[in-house]
């Protein structure tokens, strides 16, 4: 015999395995999933470059051996040890690790680890836990075990833009770290590279877009009357 708290999934089964909302919900947990991946990853490489690591093996085994905020511990204090002269890297890198950890990291374990529902086609999580409180003053205590949130497709989407967003990020700011001595010996700040490296995605070389656009500021400089 069926157990009543499932019956209803078995009959929605029998009808349609894979509504929309949950076709649509599925998708968005695919992106999220991935998008989490690949933001550890680059995480790692970030790791990787600021300590340094040997890559390979050496790198593999510290950072696949660390959940991810401990990497992201590890990574604000090499960013602090490595900052050196730069102009905005290291207060960039902080702030997009406190979005990842304090923001991001939250919503993502929600969207991953909740159980997901379709009552009568509307798209809703389910959290379980013990609360006891009052509704209002002068209320008898109350029990609360189960929590329904509704939840609309565009916060699954705008989660997978934000996270897509924190990604772009730290390559942003490990291509930086890469060549923070370059950067930095020719003063040149964090968002200025930023900026650069989003122009040199169509030329494929950052660094020779870089020296470009540090020789045109140059030639402009001296043309420039006093």
């Amino acid at each position: 015999m069926v157990h009543r708290a499932f019956s209803w999934i078995i009959i929605d089964m029998a009808k349609d395995p894979h509504g929309k909302p949950l076709q649509r919900l599925a998708l968005e947990l695919g992106y999220i999933s991935i998008y989490w991946g690949w933001l550890e990853d680059a995480i790692d490489s970030l790791i990787t470059q600021l300590a340094p690591l040997e890559e390979g093996h050496a790198a593999n085994a510290i950072t696949g051996s660390t959940d991810l905020r401990s990497k992201i511990q590890m990574a604000r204090a090499l960013a602090f040890i490595r900052k050196g002269e730069s102009q905005g890297w290291y207060e960039a890198v902080i702030s997009n690790l406190n979005v990842i950890d304090n923001d991001i990291r939250g919503r993502r374990n929600v969207y991953v680890h909740s159980p997901w529902f379709v009552p009568k086609g509307r798209l809703v999580r389910h959290k379980k836990s013990a609360k006891i409180s009052k509704a209002q003053a002068f209320q008898p205590l109350t029990l609360t075990t189960l929590e329904v949130t509704p939840v609309r497709i565009a916060e699954a989407r705008k989660l997978k833009a934000d996270m897509l967003k924190a990604l772009q990020n730290v390559v942003y700011q490990l291509s930086f770290a890469i060549e923070i001595g370059w950067y930095t010996s020719r003063n040149i700040s964090f968002e200025e590279s930023a900026r650069w490296q989003k122009l040199a995605l169509k030329s494929g070389d950052a660094r020779k877009q870089a020296r470009r656009m540090a020789k045109s500021q140059r030639a402009t400089s001296a043309d420039a009357p006093d």
